[in-house]
């Protein structure tokens, strides 16, 4: 792997935002030290089961105060998968969906993961 100046500066971008992105996330958590009621939880909802997406999803459940409530995938077999794992890591299950402007629409809904291939991203992110 050859390294260039380009790579380097593209690294150092990304893992700014990635601890700014963080440090955001994890600030609302807690007041004075102490973790917020129930009540205050962020529910995230994710549209693109497969992949990064998920991926992103399963590091997101990890963070205090993280519920996902929501599931978005055009694949049902994909969508039934997922909404197990997410059963088995936060011990409740999310609500299901195979069209992404219903989550969107959730008012419900705090943050949502775009987790689609590349050329659908914009469609989700643009409602």
């Amino acid at each position: 792997m050859q390294h260039t100046r380009r790579k380097f500066i593209s690294n150092a971008a990304k893992l700014t935002a990635g601890a700014a992105f963080t440090s955001s996330m994890l600030a609302p958590l807690f007041v004075n030290g102490k973790a917020l009621l129930p009540s205050e939880k962020i529910k995230i909802a994710l549209i693109g089961c497969k992949g990064m997406g998920f991926g992103n999803l399963e590091n997101a459940l990890k963070l205090p105060g993280v519920e996902c409530i929501a599931l978005c995938d055009v694949d049902e077999n994909i969508l039934n998968s997922r909404s197990k794992d997410v059963e088995k890591i936060q011990g409740k299950a999310p609500l299901l969906f195979k069209d992404y402007r219903k989550v969107i629409d959730n008012k419900d809904v705090d943050a949502v993961i775009i987790g689609t291939p590349d050329h659908w991203h914009c469609l989700p992110f643009a409602k």
